[in-house]
């Protein structure tokens, strides 16, 4: 069987069985993608785009289900909840196989009408979320001054989680043809609102299910990822930590489970840590650079990539106090 038609396991991690609904349905349509759904519904009361303690639990918790999927033989994993985006592109960034978001995919697409864009939602949550990819999208495609108009209806959410799905339609459907007067495009910013699209409209009603399978089957066929080398060990960089009270435990697997991943991923290597006997706040990290370049720069390339960027101030979550020393091999 050949690469093309060669069938691949794909795991889709939903945070709702409505979620799962859709996709069971949207999944019919691509045969060479063997596709395993979990739906994880704790995850949806952790679903944050917000870099908080939550967010890190978030992130953590995709991490042991994606592990998951790997150890069960996935090829590519897709995360169904858009409230879920800056997560998963962490995950992704540290993770052995394509974890990928369901709105990355929709937003490329809707760029390139070019123009203004509507987007509705029927959950606040995922406004922030959405406009950002959007704009992010735009961004890469050269249209940064693209215009981005948004409408929110929550009770279609309240009407799908009561089973209503024509109230549901007939809500967004409404939506939609006040927005095609203003816009080029229109897209729906959770993949539950799928079947909403089925209606007529006078300007393109994008769904994520589709665009996102489509892509999924790609990464799966590429699944493995590119190896950043480290860097040479000239320079030592001893980092002390005073953890803030009560959140050792959770920093020790962040770090060890996140930081560290994301500081190989552009090349620098980390060794330890160590905790002190004396003082059970006390943590101690060194991060290895190469004399070739500044430590500055170096640090810069680690806190611009854009998964460590997702993080925000991790620092200032977990870290009362720190002490840092550049130490050269004499």
């Amino acid at each position: 069987m050949s690469t093309a038609t060669k069938v691949r396991k794909v795991v889709l991690i939903h945070t709702t069985p409505v979620a799962e609904e859709v996709f069971r349905d949207a999944g019919r349509d691509f045969p060479t993608l063997n596709v395993e759904h979990r739906t994880e519904t704790p995850l949806f009361d952790l679903a944050t785009s917000t870099p908080k303690l939550e967010f890190d639990r978030c992130v953590l918790e995709l991490c042991w289900r994606v592990d998951e999927a790997v150890a069960g033989g996935a090829e590519a994993v897709l995360v169904t909840c858009s409230t879920l985006g800056a997560a998963t592109d962490v995950v992704n960034a540290i993770s052995s196989i394509p974890v990928v978001r369901i709105d990355r995919p929709m937003a490329v697409e809707a760029v390139s009408y070019g123009g203004s864009i509507g987007l509705i939602a029927t959950q606040e949550s995922n406004f922030a979320t959405s406009v950002q990819i959007l704009k992010d999208a735009a961004r890469q495609a050269g249209k940064e001054r693209i215009e981005i108009k948004t409408a929110l209806r929550p009770e279609a959410f309240d009407a799908l989680k009561n089973n209503d799905r024509a109230l549901h339609d007939r809500l967004i459907g409404e939506l939609i043809d006040q927005l095609a007067a203003e816009v080029g495009v229109v897209v729906l910013a959770q993949a539950s609102m799928a079947s909403a699209a089925a209606r007529a409209a006078s300007v393109p009603v994008l769904t994520s299910p589709a665009a996102a399978l489509r892509f999924l089957g790609e990464a799966a066929n590429s699944p493995v990822k590119p190896s950043v080398p480290m860097t040479k060990h000239d320079l030592d960089q001893l980092r002390i930590y005073r953890i803030r009270d009560g959140l050792m435990e959770m920093w020790l697997e962040y770090f060890h489970r996140v930081i560290v991943p994301l500081h190989e991923a552009v090349g620098i290597p980390v060794s330890g840590p160590w905790r002190n006997t004396a003082d059970e706040n006390e943590f101690v990290w060194i991060r290895s650079f190469s004399a070739d370049q500044s430590v500055e720069e170096q640090e810069n390339r680690f806190f611009i990539s854009p998964a460590r960027a997702a993080l925000g101030d991790v620092r200032e979550r977990y870290v009362e106090d720190l002490t840092v020393r550049v130490l050269s091999k004499s």
